[in-house]
């Protein structure tokens, strides 16, 4: 890849063209960051989402283990006649019980990753974001290298291209010139020869 040369034969346009890639280079980085910045807050705020989610599933849960454990409760301190039937019920209410906490651990378990990723997060977005300095400060190279921009290209055209322009100018209506004096002379050769072609010969 061949990468062109520098614009060195006049310092202002080098000056010109270094400011605008200064203020081409602090919008890329101001941009870059905001679109950084939106998406890890938009990651964020789906984890917090989930999070909420799992939230109310396991106080959904606590209240289901709260539920079969009063059942439980209930059918030890009765005397009820029915033996067998006590048993199965305190049975199903101790495997529901079971159940609803293996339930319970693995919501929780996933909650603390997602408490961990959250964590991660926010510290990436507190180490992307720029700070409020930072951001001031490209803020201020982007409007001086405006300033230089407009500098370097005035003082290269008024200073050197103007010049230039004319001179092209003037060597293409000297040209013009030249080519017209050059056709009035061969219509007038012509009309001479015609002339001479026209008279009787003696």
């Amino acid at each position: 890849m061949n990468i062109p040369n520098l614009p060195t034969d006049n310092l202002y346009k080098f000056i010109a063209i270094f400011g605008l890639i200064v203020f081409v280079f602090s919008h890329y980085i101001i941009n870059d960051n905001f679109k950084t910045s939106a998406r890890m807050n938009m990651e964020l705020d789906s984890k917090i989402d989930i999070l909420e989610k799992e939230l109310d599933s396991i106080n959904k849960i606590e209240s289901d283990i709260s539920i079969f454990t009063n059942i439980r409760e209930i059918m030890n301190g009765n005397d009820i006649e029915n033996d067998s039937l006590k048993q199965i019920t305190i049975d199903i209410s101790e495997q529901a019980i079971e159940d609803k906490a293996k339930i319970m651990l693995s919501r929780v378990n996933r909650n603390n990753q997602l408490l961990d990723e959250i964590e991660r997060t926010q510290k990436l977005i507190k180490i992307n974001t720029l700070s409020r300095f930072d951001f001031n400060f490209f803020n201020v190279v982007s409007v001086v290298s405006i300033f230089v921009i407009f500098y370097g290209f005035h003082r290269w055209y008024w200073k050197h291209q103007y010049y230039i322009d004319l001179e092209t100018k003037y060597k293409g209506e000297t040209f013009l010139e030249l080519v017209k004096e050059a056709e009035v002379i061969k219509k007038q050769k012509e009309k001479e020869s015609k002339v001479e072609d026209n008279e009787p010969e003696v």
